[in-house]
């Protein structure tokens, strides 16, 4: 006899492939087992502990079904903030200050409580999932996605922890991250960025999980690890001790990475330089809120020279440097400040602000 499509259906859904199988009334010594897949038959395919297959129907034997158990995936993705301060009569300025992930390792605690307040009644089971629209793969593997932080290398990161059941196939993991990109830049994420953290001067910091910068992005954590997944790591990645010139670098090459240290002496003055006007630059686009494309169109450059430049990978010449401090609205002293001398400029006032 036939078994209907909507029994089957309801069957598959209920008990997915590797939820774990227990048979009962027997001394089997290997009498668990995982589910491998239920036929167009309704009969459930076995694979019993010593690998053999067991053919079991629903009525004929005696088995308990138990749920599959999930692994954790971690979708990465850039955190932000804007910051504002009080004035004397205690009101909020109207511009907030952009803050970036190295700012906001200090909110680390705070950023965490207020995401987990941000979950709703109906969140209370499966996080955002309970919201997805469709009933196909992501939604059957999928048990839940919650938010969380994580602080990597002075950086915090935004991360949306996802339970899953079995391997999401790459269109499934694709249709994922764009649910969960829909889910930061609308709906949840409107609620946490309306969700005040205290800070310093009895100031306010409103965090973003999402932002419209070009360079945004959410990736899973083998992604952000492997540079042919994640569209090419930097091509150099350094660190400087400030007060001996001696460094390390981590250089990218067709056959791999290389590691190397030693003394700049004098160099390492340049390359503080590049640093320095690259978070400049960075620093200066934000406030303006352009991204690094409508900067670079502004200036006649492509995005990605823009991005070598906040990266510190290169330097501007001073004829490209004044063009983007003209975009910026700032003189083009300002972008070669250090930070104590950027704050004492802003206090005084950027022109064309």
């Amino acid at each position: 006899m036939p078994v209907p499509s909507e029994w089957l259906t309801f069957l598959r859904k209920q008990f997915p492939a590797g939820s774990r199988i227990q048979l009962q009334e027997t001394k089997d010594p290997h009498s668990a087992g995982t589910l491998d897949h239920i036929d167009d038959a309704g009969i459930f395919h076995v694979k019993r502990e010593n690998g053999e297959m067991l053919d079991l129907v629903l009525g004929e034997n005696k088995f308990s079904i138990l749920p599959p158990e999930t692994h954790l995936l971690s979708l990465y993705m850039p955190l932000s903030a804007d910051y504002y301060s009080r004035g004397a009569e205690g009101e909020l300025s109207s511009e907030g200050v952009p803050l970036d992930g190295r700012d906001l390792v200090d909110f680390e605690s705070e950023i965490f409580i207020a995401m987990d307040g941000n979950t709703t009644q109906e969140e209370q089971e499966r996080g955002i999932m309970c919201r997805y629209p469709r009933q196909d793969g992501v939604n059957d593997k999928v048990r839940s996605v919650t938010f969380t932080t994580d602080p990597c290398d002075g950086w915090l990161s935004g991360v949306a922890e996802c339970q899953v059941i079995g391997e999401l196939l790459p269109e499934e993991l694709d249709a994922l991250k764009k649910y969960v990109t829909e889910q930061v830049s609308g709906t949840w994420g409107n609620r946490l960025e309306q969700k005040p953290i205290p800070a310093v001067d009895n100031g306010e910091v409103h965090v973003h999980l999402w932002s419209s910068d070009q360079d945004w992005k959410i990736e899973a954590e083998d992604e952000m690890v492997e540079p042919d997944l994640c569209g090419g790591s930097p091509s150099l990645c350094f660190s400087i001790d400030q007060d001996n010139g001696q460094y390390m670098s981590i250089k990218r090459g067709e056959s791999g990475h290389t590691i190397s240290t030693g003394t700049l002496g004098d160099s390492a003055s340049s390359l503080r330089d590049s640093m320095t006007v690259g978070k400049n630059i960075r620093y200066y686009r934000k406030m303006r809120g352009l991204t690094q494309r409508s900067l670079g169109k502004m200036v006649g450059l492509y995005d990605s020279q823009i991005g070598s430049y906040e990266r510190g990978e290169n330097t501007p010449r001073r004829t490209t440097l004044e063009r983007i401090a003209s975009a910026l609205g700032v003189a083009s002293e300002y972008l070669m400040a250090d930070i104590a001398q950027r704050n004492s400029n802003n206090n005084m006032g950027m022109k064309g602000m």
